[in-house]
């Protein structure tokens, strides 16, 4: 089977809260997630975990992403261009 996503966003999407989102309507996909983040290197110094919360009655998928204080200096898109 193949999966397509489409986001139509007027204001734009942060990265966890797409992730959540995608999580939440793909549960079984999170094992897969973690073992494609694993074989290209990004756990080593990223942790991500996903639960399950409730807001003013609303239940989703939340994802908080924490980064390791060892982890490598990132670079800006100014100095990749």
């Amino acid at each position: 089977m193949s999966l397509h996503g489409h986001f139509d966003v007027a204001g734009g999407i942060s990265g966890d809260m797409a992730l959540g989102a995608m999580l939440d309507a793909f549960p079984d996909l999170e094992g897969a997630l973690r073992a494609d983040l694993d074989a290209c290197g990004v756990l080593v110094h990223v942790d991500i975990a996903a639960t399950t919360t409730k807001v003013m009655g609303l239940v989703a998928r939340q994802v908080t992403v924490t980064v390791a204080s060892d982890a490598p200096p990132t670079h800006h898109w100014r100095d990749i261009r």
